[in-house]
């Protein structure tokens, strides 16, 4: 059987593989390996899984080739996956590093991720409130700013004795510029 055919092989080398990896040859599979262990270019995976070029070009080329492979790319997201879940033991250990670390600022936050990871959430939550509000000399002084801010006449917006605002509206289309209104 040629190490270039495409097809599942017995070998018990292949046991730690999934169906994805399996199928691929001998330097597909370093190739892929290559890429989700050292993250390295598509031209360096390439070269490290035995790919020769007369160039450098030619590398980045087959390189490119693989990565764009569909049965090169389930493979790549089978052999992601499973070093995420490998890893997701060092990612809770330090959760519980810091829960346990009464010092640290994130105590809580990696106590509540824990318990959110073991299906226990805590009801987060909350209503807030707030008013603000401007006594009539504050809400001038705010028009005020706000309309030299935006090139108005504050006048115009207070109008006369500050109660009513006397004004002419145009319905502006949104295209139009603003600055052809004013």
């Amino acid at each position: 059987m040629a190490s270039t055919e495409l097809t599942e092989r017995p070998d018990e080398a292949l046991g730690e593989y999934g169906p994805a990896m399996r199928i691929l040859t001998e330097k597909q599979r370093e190739f892929v390996s290559r890429l989700v262990e050292t993250g390295c270019s598509y031209t360096d995976a390439a070269r490290a899984a035995g790919y020769s070029g007369v160039s450098a070009n030619s590398l980045r080329v087959t390189g490119h080739r693989l990565a764009h492979d569909d049965k090169v790319i389930a493979a790549i997201r089978e052999e992601a996956e499973r070093k995420m879940r490998a890893g997701a033991a060092f990612g809770v250990h330090a959760l519980e590093e810091i829960a346990r670390d009464p010092t640290h600022k994130d105590r809580l936050r990696a106590a509540g991720k824990l318990l959110g990871m073991a299906g226990l959430r805590e009801d987060e939550s909350r209503t807030v409130h707030h008013v603000h509000e401007l006594n009539d000399e504050q809400l001038d002084a705010r028009i005020r700013m706000l309309a030299k801010r935006n090139g108005l006449d504050p006048a115009r917006l207070l109008g006369p004795g500050k109660d009513v605002i006397e004004g002419t509206f145009t319905v502006v289309d949104p295209a139009d510029e603003l600055k052809d209104v004013l």
